[in-house]
C-alpha cells in the first residue's frame, strides 16, 4: 500500500492487512509525482512479480483516458489527496 507522509500509520494499516489474512507492503511516495509513481510500481513487482491488475483510488483527477495521458499530463495539474 501506497503512503505520502505517515510511516506510523502505513504500518497500521499492513498491520490490519496481515491480521485479515493478507499480504502488504508500505511505500512512500506522493504518487502525484511521476517517479514516486514508478517507484511504488517498482516497489510492488520487486515484492509480488508482475502487475497483472492495477486498481487506481488514489485522489488525482485527470481530463483524459489514462491510455491517452502522456508523462506530461499524468504530472501536471494534480492535487494529492493521500492522508495517510
Amino acid at each position: 500500500m501506497n503512503y505520502n507522509k505517515s510511516d506510523k500509520a502505513a504500518d497500521d494499516v499492513v498491520a490490519e492487512i496481515e491480521r485479515g489474512g493478507g499480504a502488504a507492503v508500505a511505500v512512500q511516495g506522493d504518487v502525484s509525482r511521476f517517479a514516486a509513481a514508478q517507484g511504488v510500481v517498482k516497489a510492488a513487482i520487486e515484492a509480488y512479480g508482475p502487475l497483472d491488475i492495477l486498481v487506481n483510488n488514489a485522489g488525482t483527477t485527470r481530463d483524459r483516458l489514462l491510455a491517452s495521458m502522456t508523462k506530461r499530463t499524468s504530472t501536471s495539474s494534480s492535487s494529492n489527496t493521500s492522508r495517510a
